[in-house]
This record gives C-alpha cells, structure tokens and sequence, in this order.
C-alpha cells in the first residue's frame, strides 16, 4: 500500500522502489488521498500499463489514517500488507521475498520487520539499531521486551503483516500520529513476529511530514499508543499474560513518555504544554508521570523556559 497526498516529486521513487522488488507476486496500491497538485495525477498516470500497480484516488480527502484505513480494508486483497508512505522508498530488493518466505517457513508468524533508514533533509543517511540483529524470532512477550530495550521495532513500513488479522483487531482506529504503532503493537499480541537484518527501506524526513510538526496537542492524544496492548477488544485472544503486560505498559509509558515531554520543553518550548502532558500522564498512567515529572532535566528546562 503507498498512500500519498500531494507528492509527486517522491512518489515515483516509492513506486519504482515497489515495482523493483525481486517477489512476484505483487500487488501496488497507489491510494491518492484526492491530490490538489496535478503533477500527482501525471505520475499515477504514467503506471496506468503496469499491471502490478493499481491507482486508486478518494473522491474527496479523507486525511492521513482514514486513507490508510480506507486502502487496508477495502482495496487490499493480499494475505501480506506492507504500508509504505509516497514519499519512502525500498532500499533492499529482496526485502519483501525475504520476508514472505520467512512467513512461510514459520506460518505462526503475524509480522516480519526488516531495518529502516532515516534520511534528514540535509541527506545524511542514518540506519535504525532495531532489527539489526542476525535473524530472529520472537514470542510475543519477547517482542515487547525487545521493542524497550531498542533490540526490535515494528517501524510501518520496513513491517510485512497479516492483513486478516489486521481487519480483525481494528487496524487504524484512532486518528493519531503513532495510529500505525498503535495497531501494531496490538498485533503483537496474537502471534510470534520476526525481524530480519535486511535494509529495508528508507523514511524520508522534510518538511512535508506528519511527524515534522507535532504539536503538544498531537502529543497528548498519542498517549494512547502506550497502552493500546491493554485494549486488544474481545477479537483477540492475547498470547502474553495480562500482568505482564500492564508491567509493560508502565514501563513504555516512562520510556516514550520521558522523551516527549523533553521534545514539548525542549523544540516546541512551551512550558503550559509540558505541564498539559505531564497531567495526561499522570492521569493515565500515574507512576510514569511522576518519574517524568520529578526528572531534574525537565524542572532545569522549565525554568530555563521562564528566561527572557
């Protein structure tokens, strides 16, 4: 799936990206969420002989997730989904082959994620730690473990998964910035996962992304990607105990949490912001929001806020 809105300088890298990949058995879903540019609509055009790829364009904008959503649960047909943003791009070509026979080998699997690149729009390229390993396999509590310690992460689009049980647990179900971890960390819960050590693909950072431009807002409302394994919906049936995962759950709430508050003070320098966030925490997820709050580094920012 290659969902794109105004992006016609990168989408025919993510397409052509798609197209060189070495599996045959393909399907490209170019899902134009009703582009205001015209050069979208020459780009999408040019792959109308290609029969691999289809283009799909909203009769109207739906907006970032309900365009994910719309393209998962009702264009898709493939048992294996790959979301890959119009402005990303495949790096290793034997990436989705790689996967979808490790699927095979082990038809226990619900998701197989391969390493992501960080390209900043200065072009310097940095390669992500997770999934860097020699290729493993893990149970879904040693999933979550892996994910605090850096070791795995389910990054969206260097992540192959199960599109029946995606449709089965609500995939895209709240319109946030983190909507794509939020489900699949909920997905991690119904089978074992796997990472292989193959460059993958490459998120691209400009100024054009979603996640350029979080405001504290877009902060709060994401705190529900903490513990969205707590809210698996009587579809699943979890395979990780439910104390565990609340222990997880403070613990992911402390890590992300930390960070982000440290990002309001620090890039969007807005102490009223801090303290919002830090009450959502403290309401949600109450020791978390302590530790964070108590952190020396946030009070010394905070007054260093204050500072003319």
């Amino acid at each position: 799936m290659i969902p794109t809105y105004n992006q016609p300088e990168f989408l025919p890298e993510a397409v052509n990206s798609a197209l060189a990949q070495t599996y045959q058995n393909l399907e490209i879903i170019i899902a134009d969420d009703h582009s205001s540019d015209e050069a979208c609509l020459d780009v999408m055009a040019s792959y109308k002989n290609d029969s691999r790829v289809r283009v799909c364009r909203n009769e109207h904008n739906l907006g970032r997730v309900a365009n994910y959503q719309k393209t998962l649960y009702d264009r898709a047909r493939g048992d294996l989904v790959l979301n890959l943003d119009g402005d990303d791009y495949f790096v290793d070509p034997t990436f989705i082959e790689q996967a979808v026979a490790l699927f095979q080998e082990h038809p226990e699997l619900v998701m197989v994620s391969g390493v992501f690149d960080d390209l900043s729009p200065e072009g310097v390229l940095k390669s992500s730690e997770s999934n860097n390993c020699d290729k493993c396999i893990y149970t879904p509590a040693e999933a979550f473990e892996a994910l605090l310690t850096g070791r795995y992460f389910p990054f969206h689009g260097s992540t192959l998964y199960r599109r029946d049980m995606a449709v089965k647990i609500g995939f895209y179900q709240h319109d946030i910035i983190s909507a794509d971890l939020e489900s699949l960390l909920r997905l991690m819960l119904t089978g074992n996962v796997a990472s292989i050590p193959c460059e993958a693909m490459v998120r691209r950072r400009h100024g054009g992304n979603v996640s350029s431009a979080i405001s504290v807002a877009d902060f709060i409302d994401d705190t529900i990607t903490f513990s969205a394994p707590l809210r698996y919906g009587t579809a699943v049936d979890p395979k990780v105990d439910r104390e565990f995962l609340k222990s997880w759950v403070a613990r992911y709430a402390y890590h992300k949490g930390k960070d982000n508050a440290y990002k309001i003070l620090k890039h969007n320098k807005s102490n009223s912001g801090y303290f919002s966030y830090v009450y959502e925490l403290l309401r949600c997820h109450p020791k978390s929001g302590l530790r964070i709050a108590l952190q020396p580094k946030n009070i010394l920012k905070v007054l260093r806020n204050l500072l003319p």
